[in-house]
């Protein structure tokens, strides 16, 4: 899945384009941990990382909000450690 990430992040438009997509959803909380909340939209936590990897000076980027908002088909967030 990272690999795949990292190539869609490196086709600028398609970047840019998906800044430009509304589900027209709010966003819901959910608890990440015991002191981190997250928007669990996938969407909104794709748009999120690739803005931070477009913006950010940082090296690294913590996938793990959107591991928690990206769902099997039993509606459980991936599992960060498989």
């Amino acid at each position: 899945m990272n690999a795949m990430l990292q190539q869609f992040f490196m086709i600028e438009t398609f970047r840019k384009a998906l800044f430009l997509v509304s589900d027209g959803k709010e966003e819901t909380q959910t608890q990440l941990s015991k002191t981190r909340f997250v928007d669990d939209n996938m969407l909104h936590q794709i748009q999120i990382m690739y803005a931070f990897l477009a913006e950010s000076i940082k090296e690294d980027y913590d996938p793990a909000a959107f591991c928690h908002a990206f769902k099997d088909y039993d509606g459980n967030p991936t599992n960060i450690k498989i």
